[in-house]
């Protein structure tokens, strides 16, 4: 008789021990799940919160300057192009992976509005440039009738418009994927 009380005990202690195993492998794959689930998440509430940070500056740094005119708001706008493209570039560069389909596109398609109404000042730059014994010389006057005429209000209109729209859309998605309750 004890030798079938020990052969149940082992036998019970085996099947214990097999399933704390199995349990213990489920729980140490929940976990990795969770961790990448984390970190995932704070990659994306950085990205959040760096586009909008981005977004109220050049928000501040052009249109609550109080400029006197729209001409000068296209100037200050005109000459953060680069700043904007830049900070575009290296945003996608980070955030791309963890950003949704549509998100992406609208930064793409901001990309390229910048592109072209940098190469549309670049075309105009070089239709009115003069040669000089060092080289050529844009007219200040020239550039500013540039900046000057509604294409550049709508550019400026446009871009401002696409900025917000990533931004909201990037606090949108934050909230329905992560925050829901």
């Amino acid at each position: 008789m004890d030798f079938l009380n020990e052969y149940w005990t082992q036998l019970i202690t085996f099947i214990i021990s097999l399933w704390a195993l199995v349990n213990t492998k489920t729980v140490e794959q929940e976990k990795s799940k969770l961790r990448k689930n984390e970190i995932i998440f704070n990659k994306y509430c950085d990205a959040v919160f760096k586009f909008n940070q981005f977004y109220q500056k050049l928000l501040y740094e052009i249109i609550d300057k109080n400029l006197s005119s729209q001409e000068d708001l296209n100037y200050d706008f005109c000459d953060k192009t680069n700043l904007m493209s830049r900070f575009l570039s290296e945003f996608m560069g980070q955030y791309a992976p963890i950003l949704e389909q549509d998100i992406n596109t609208n930064l793409t398609n901001l990309k390229d509005e910048l592109k072209n109404m940098t190469r549309e000042e670049d075309e105009f730059s070089q239709k009115y440039a003069r040669q000089t014994e060092y080289g050529y010389e844009i007219g200040g006057e020239y550039i500013q009738d540039w900046i000057e005429t509604t294409k550049v209000d709508k550019y400026v209109k446009n871009i401002l418009d696409k900025f917000n729209q990533v931004n909201q859309m990037l606090q949108s998605s934050l909230q329905q994927k992560y925050l829901k309750q």
